[in-house]
């Protein structure tokens, strides 16, 4: 259930970036601030985290997502900086925009919740900035098994 959904929401917000492959699954990679920014090839990039759920019932369940956008610039001069955080901010709003309402095959519709800057900073290799947007939605159950009481 989860996995059809996340597979679909990635698809999705690849048609929002300049290359797939800055659409991704989260797998820690916020431990290290120079390990993250040496492997973000092109900024901006996602990552996608699943946070968690809550059943509704047996048929259905809510759950929650992280997205965390990552902007990087190779310069540290504050002009560059500002103007890469704009691009950013510019990026999460075309994402939200995307989301509000969208369902997938197996969704009721994305409900946008908070987003909020979780890293600002310099690094070896420049400038770094990551804002994590949560968001949640209703997933259903495609095929429910019957078990029978033997």
């Amino acid at each position: 259930m989860v996995a059809v959904f996340e597979n679909e929401l990635k698809q999705h917000l690849q048609t929002l970036t300049e290359s797939p492959e800055s659409v991704r699954a989260y797998l820690g990679e916020f431990d290290d601030p120079e390990r993250l920014e040496s492997c973000i090839k092109s900024a901006p990039v996602i990552f996608i985290d699943y946070d968690g759920d809550e059943v509704i019932d047996t048929y259905k369940k809510e759950c929650r997502w992280n997205l965390y956008i990552v902007g990087s610039t190779a310069s540290k001069a504050e002009k560059y900086r500002e103007a890469s955080r704009h691009e950013l901010i510019d990026f999460m709003e075309k994402v939200d925009k995307s989301l509000i309402d969208r369902s997938f095959s197996n969704s009721g519709s994305i409900k946008l919740i908070a987003a909020k800057k979780i890293f600002d900073g310099v690094t070896n290799q420049g400038y770094l900035t990551v804002y994590v947007r949560n968001f949640s939605a209703v997933l259903f159950e495609d095929e429910v098994e019957i078990l029978e009481e033997e």
